[in-house]
């Protein structure tokens, strides 16, 4: 029996999984898995790569662990409230100015 490692695990965004599902599917087919999270990755990134790299590092500069900053970048939360909802189940309490903080650097970002 054949078996497949992990080798590498790390956060990564809806608009990261929208490109490397579609290389994988430039190269042959999917599995149906697969091809599930692709269509809800085309359905629901916001961003392009680069936009959503860029704004994923600013918010780890900013404080904001990997995970976070990549469910922030695929949510694209609207304002203070929001972001107060999605932290709401995290082991720490996040301050006004760092959710000030957030705001202002997601709003950089805007919708396109």
């Amino acid at each position: 029996m054949i078996t497949k490692r992990i080798q590498e695990q790390k956060p990564v965004t809806l608009t990261k999984v929208k490109e490397i599902l579609s290389a994988l599917r430039e190269g042959g087919e999917l599995l149906y898995e697969q091809n599930i999270a692709l269509d809800h990755a085309q359905k629901f990134s916001r961003l392009e790569v680069k936009e959503a790299e860029t704004l994923t590092k600013e918010l780890v500069e900013a404080g904001v662990r990997e995970d976070l900053a990549c469910k922030l970048v695929d949510i694209f939360p609207q304002g203070a409230k929001e972001i107060h909802m999605l932290f709401s189940k995290e082991r720490f309490t996040t301050n006004e100015e760092d959710i000030e903080k957030i705001v202002s650097i997601m709003q950089k970002y805007g919708e396109s």
